[in-house]
């Protein structure tokens, strides 16, 4: 008791946790158990040449990723020690973790950081798996940079997955689905980037080939021989661009409606109240008639849009009532946006129809005895003739008198007004949650960008013996590294303006669309930066090479 009524379940706050955290923390797991992955491939190479199983390899990495990771689970205890013995407050957030809470849930603490360091060193084995082609092959073989054939063509369905899937749900499940779905794109995202650029790298080497450009030629045949190394580098840009765009869109959601009640409640005041839920004959005729003087009653039949044709609401009652609103006595129909509405009419096309686009029909006939076809649905608007404003207490006690005890009569738009204090907390949550995962993504790109370039410097380090300097690096970073990170940027920007379909089909449009645009720019600023720092670190490296028995 006291409560309040709108405070969110806990598989909202789950689904939120999943998509601005675990993805990113995720991301950052893959990204980490690959960094440096160069010499590990190479010490299994021996091991198998040697003779060693597989078990006997997995045995290995699991050994030398067991240090690193026990040592991050003895940080992450640290770090929770301080909450079991006092109280927290979190930032940005009214909330305060309590340290009997954390002690109450400690064993379920300690199963989530088994679970965690399992994940880290299942991932540190299966991601260095190694093996030879056959059973009668001799020469051992490391990781394939080429990506898994089937790895790209699931971007696809999640992306279907993700539009689609939150509308076919049910209302309990449609917010997990669709960060599950959102969660499936920006994981298979990066592999189709790698792919298109693989895709293009023969192209490109041809190119230089038959231009005489050895830098397009050089990262041509680098971008077709790992795609998979292109799909990690890119994989932190995607997980943060796409992290970002759904901040963005959710505490714009969450704010949006609450300032749109308001804006409407200061147009019309209490001069239109809706009235629901629609009853039998002979309730509403007895509501009709205790209304009081200077008062019309509307029947609102509202048809949801489809693809053939927009959506639609109906208006239905005595003149009185219709010409209270400026409309015409007689069968017709008017588009929701023509100039001229009466502000009431308009306000409740918005409402009603999400929006404000479609069409109102009018007609004159009793309000009584509507029976709902197909997906419509039934409702009941008091108008005040006069354009005064009507009695809230007065219509809600006659609505629970007359139509049924649960009865409502509020202004457009109230229930977000009253929800408007959760909303605000709701979209507070939703940016710490972000902030979290942005520092985790943050975390994984530097660590993607340091291990991508050690990497990329080595293997062009030896160029600027052929080629007499390091001008040629330029061109190759270039296209090695600026491209993929471009690409990503464009990509990840127009996919992710995609994602927000399902959410802001039923309630505007809270991103505009400039946003995805600024998005974009910075994300390509961002790589920009970062393919600068490679370059710098390639000459470094091609300065200081030597040749080495490797």
């Amino acid at each position: 008791m006291g409560e309040s009524m709108s405070v969110p379940d806990l598989s909202v706050l789950a689904a939120g946790v999943a998509g601005f955290v675990l993805l990113p923390a995720g991301a950052l797991v893959v990204l980490s158990a690959r960094a440096g992955s160069t010499a590990r491939e190479r010490r299994l190479a021996l091991f198998e040449a040697l003779g060693a199983s597989r078990a006997a390899r997995g045995l290995f990495t699991l050994g030398e990723a067991a240090v690193p990771t026990f040592l991050g689970a003895v940080a992450a205890t640290c770090v929770l020690l301080p909450a079991a013995m006092l109280d927290i407050p979190f930032p940005l957030v009214d909330f305060t973790l309590s340290a009997e809470d954390v002690r109450r849930c400690a064993a379920w603490l300690v199963l989530a950081g088994t679970v965690a360091v399992l994940v880290v060193l299942t991932a540190s084995v299966l991601l260095h798996a190694s093996g030879r082609r056959s059973s009668s092959a001799v020469r051992p073989t490391v990781v394939s940079k080429r990506l898994r054939a089937w790895w790209p063509w699931m971007f696809p369905f999640a992306l279907l997955f993700a539009i689609r899937g939150p509308a076919l749900a049910g209302d309990d499940l449609r917010l997990p689905v669709y960060a599950l779905g959102v969660a499936a794109v920006l994981a298979t995202l990066p592999a189709v980037v790698g792919a298109l650029c693989g895709w293009l790298g023969i192209r490109l080497a041809s190119v230089g080939r038959r231009l005489g450009l050895p830098g397009l030629l050089i990262a041509g045949r680098r971008m077709s021989a790992k795609p998979r190394a292109t799909a990690r580098f890119v994989t932190a840009l995607i997980v943060m661009i796409g992290l970002v765009a759904q901040v963005q869109l959710w505490t714009g959601l969450l704010g949006e409606n609450a300032t749109l009640a308001k804006h409407t409640q200061d147009r019309i005041g209490s001069s239109l109240l809706s009235i629901s839920p629609y009853a039998d004959a002979d309730r509403v005729q007895d509501f009709a008639a205790a209304l009081p003087t200077e008062t019309g009653l509307l029947l609102v039949r509202q048809s949801p849009p489809t693809a053939e044709s927009p959506g639609r609401i109906t208006l239905t009652g005595a003149c009185t009532a219709l010409h209270a609103l400026n409309l015409p006595c007689k069968t017709s129909q008017v588009y929701a946006t023509r100039s001229g509405l009466d502000p009431r009419v308009r306000e409740l096309t918005r409402w009603s129809l999400a929006g404000g686009d479609g069409i109102v029909a009018v007609a004159r006939g009793p309000v009584h005895g509507a029976k709902a076809q197909g997906e419509e649905s039934l409702s009941l608007v008091a108008v005040s003739t006069s354009g005064e404003a009507l009695s809230l207490p007065l219509f809600r006690e006659m609505a629970r008198t007359y139509l049924a005890v649960g009865a409502s009569a509020d202004p457009l738009g109230q229930s977000w007004l009253l929800g408007s204090n959760d909303l605000a907390a709701a979209a507070a949550w939703v940016r710490l949650l972000g902030l979290i995962g942005a520092c985790l993504t943050v975390l994984a790109i530097g660590i993607s960008a340091l291990a991508e370039f050690l990497r990329f410097s080595r293997d062009i380090a030896p160029l600027s013996a052929l080629t007499g300097g390091t001008a040629v690096n330029g061109s190759v970073v270039a296209w090695s590294l600026l491209f993929p990170a471009l690409l990503a940027a464009a990509l990840g920007s127009i996919i992710s303006m995609w994602l927000t379909a399902p959410i802001t089909v039923n309630g505007g449009a809270p991103v505009p669309g400039d946003t995805y645009v600024l998005l974009g720019v910075g994300a390509g600023a961002c790589a920009v930066a970062l393919c600068a720092w490679g370059w710098r670190s390639a000459n470094r490296a091609a300065l200081s090479w030597r040749p080495a028995l490797d």
